[in-house]
């Protein structure tokens, strides 16, 4: 399946592939290179950013109001930043789930100082093609902020209590390959049959909320025939 998440682009004192120039325009170089040699450039990574998947300690995150990004540790406010409370709905924080930024990594321990030397893997990263769509878009003012991100099954998640199989939570499909995401656009346009599939799929949360005086069948055939 494929979920919801945001893309946002941000300057890099580091080497990078995507390089944007005072001008306004970007593009992509297949070598990354150092702002440092060439003047009116500057370095930029995309990053990924979820607003669902529960922040741990390690995880690498990006604080939409300050617009830079960080990584948890032991002295994080976890509780605060995994609200999905009302009062909470303007939170700041958002996990980033892939990068073109490789210097970002989680140790396998989620506490290991980056800088020590660790085993631990790199986010995931966009294919080459998107990135490469990425600056197209950019450039011809169309900034892409929203894509679908595809999610698979991730096993079997054992209970503690009874030791019986709850449920089957949903990862990141990441290529093994390549370590990179499958990247779709965002639906914005649905055929007749497409809504009336949908329509019926969650008729039934519609129908308990607004009528008792029909079946759920007749009451989604009734909107479907008043509104397609």
């Amino acid at each position: 399946m494929f979920k919801k998440c945001k893309v946002v682009m941000l300057p890099t004192k580091e080497k990078a592939n995507i390089i944007k120039h005072d001008l306004g325009h970007i593009f992509y170089s297949k070598e990354a290179l150092n702002k440092e040699t060439v003047s009116m450039l500057s370095n930029q990574h995309l990053y990924f950013l979820s607003d669902e998947e529960e922040i741990k300690e390690g995880d690498w995150c990006y604080d939409k109001v300050l617009n830079v990004i960080f990584q948890t540790d032991e002295h994080t406010d976890f509780k605060y930043i995994n609200q999905t409370d009302m009062v909470f709905v303007f939170n700041n924080v958002l996990k980033i789930i892939a990068t073109t930024d490789d210097s970002l990594a989680i140790p396998y321990d989620g506490k290991t100082p980056i800088s020590e030397n660790w085993g631990g893997y790199k986010l995931p990263q966009p294919s080459q093609s998107f990135i490469e769509k990425y600056v197209e878009e950019y450039n011809n003012g169309n900034v892409i902020t929203e894509v679908r991100v595809e999610y698979e099954f991730g096993g079997i998640e054992e209970s503690y209590f009874d030791g019986n199989n709850e449920k089957l939570p949903l990862r990141l499909k990441v290529n093994p390959k390549d370590n990179t995401i499958t990247i779709r656009k965002v639906k914005d346009s649905w055929s007749r049959d497409e809504l009336i599939i949908l329509l019926n799929k969650f008729g039934s949360k519609v129908y308990g909320e607004y009528t008792r005086n029909e079946t759920m069948e007749d009451f989604t055939d009734k909107w479907i025939e008043q509104n397609l």
